[in-house]
């Protein structure tokens, strides 16, 4: 194995570009149920709205949420709006500033529905009975803190759907489209996807590539040099390793030592990569259900193991009877003579008949013990899809957990 590794040390170069390729593609296939989770639970539960931070409201929708914010909360909002015509339009699309800001409109929106809903309107009074009772800073702070103690658990979640509610009438207010808004979010998510997707796909051809023209350069050096080798040996060593077993390894095993080094270089090198990286998705998402991973992981490698410590014997066979049918029909091509001489066409061929249904026999014990592995390796999946599922709807039903996070929990 060390041997083979000095052999890619010579392709330094390709292999480094296989590995940048093979990261750019796995960023790519993990990013893509991120979007999918977007685009189920903003793009069609919310209708395109993401957050709590409205592209454009009117004048008097600032004025009376401003009633409900701190100074400092007033001022980030005044500083990341412009007032044109009465409208005030967001002038910033920061990730951290609109993060703050969701925080800072959340409340305030879940606190003035409230107040509409209850049938009062007079912003007016409402500011001077706020005023009349001394309502600071410090005591609005306190005040949404107990707002948000009683919401209990599904807090977070509650201020969302409020707010988005909130943001969906102001628009219909100001005579927006929701449906515009809807459709807008959903092509540009699908816009990224599609440009994600060509990325991976160029990155997987490309690695592809060159994962198969570096296998087959190390392909051909290994057969010049095991050529040389051969000729270098003595009599004695021929007859130690027989002509059939020389050949076969000279042809099928360094072919097979090829393909192996290919699928490495483009499966087992992003394979860790894919797992590192879907693990760390899983947590990021949902850690109680990432614990269903952990558990199947262990059990689905002994598994696996298993299987492969029971198949390699049976291989080992399987290369000695492919040696013995290999060294008979030399002996037949290089004697074809001879056995015409003494008519023995039939014998030979019953021998032939007899090595290759033991090759047959003895490649089929190898074969049917690793196609196991496919089948536990999707009974796997399938049982930790479903307790994903049945889990991750639980924690749905008691808020926890939104449904496009499930979606994209099981892609992982």
């Amino acid at each position: 194995m060390w041997k083979l590794f000095k052999h890619l040390g010579e392709h330094k170069a390709a292999v480094l570009l296989i590995i940048l390729l093979l990261v750019g593609q796995a960023y790519c296939d993990l990013a893509l149920p991120s979007y999918t989770s977007d685009i189920v639970d903003v793009g069609i539960q919310q209708g395109g709205i993401e957050n709590a931070v409205p592209e454009r409201m009117r004048e008097e929708t600032f004025d009376s949420l401003s009633l409900f914010m701190t100074e400092d909360e007033k001022n980030e909002a005044l500083q990341a709006y412009d007032l044109k015509d009465g409208i005030y339009e967001r002038n910033t699309s920061d990730k951290e500033t609109i993060d703050r800001l969701n925080k800072d409109f959340g409340m305030p929106m879940v606190i003035l529905s409230s107040i509409q809903e209850s049938g009062q309107t007079d912003m007016a009074g409402l500011k001077e009975m706020m005023a009349a009772k001394g309502i600071d800073d410090t005591k609005l702070q306190e005040m949404k803190k107990q707002a948000a103690e009683e919401m209990g658990d599904m807090s977070d979640s509650i201020i969302t759907q409020k707010a988005i509610l909130f943001i969906k009438a102001e628009y219909e207010a100001m005579g927006m489209d929701l449906n515009d808004v809807q459709m807008n979010y959903l092509l540009s998510t699908g816009a990224k996807m599609l440009g994600l997707t060509l990325l991976m796909m160029a990155a997987a051809i490309l690695a592809g590539l060159l994962s198969s023209r570096t296998a087959a350069k190390i392909g051909m050096d290994l057969r010049g040099k095991v050529f040389t080798k051969v000729v270098s040996f003595s009599s004695n060593e021929l007859n130690k390793f027989s002509i059939a077993s020389l050949i076969t390894r000279s042809t099928n095993d360094i072919q097979q030592v090829q393909n192996v080094m290919m699928m490495g270089l483009r499966l087992m090198l992003r394979a860790p990569g894919m797992l590192i990286g879907a693990l760390f998705m899983a947590f990021w998402m949902n850690a109680r259900l990432a614990v269903i991973i952990l558990i199947v992981i262990p059990l689905l490698t002994a598994a696996i193991a298993t299987i492969l410590k029971l198949a390699f014997p049976r291989f080992e066979i399987m290369q000695k009877k492919l040696d013995r049918l290999n060294n008979g029909i030399q002996e037949v091509l290089t004697n074809v003579r001879v056995v015409k001489s003494f008519v023995r066409e039939d014998y030979e061929c019953k021998k032939f008949k007899e090595m290759n249904a033991d090759l047959k026999e003895s490649s089929l014990k190898a074969m049917r013990i690793v196609i196991a592995t496919m089948p536990v390796m999707m009974l796997a999946m399938n049982v930790t899809t479903v307790a994903v599922v049945w889990y991750g709807g639980n924690i749905i039903i008691g808020g926890g957990m939104a449904v496009g996070d499930l979606t994209a929990f099981t892609t992982y």
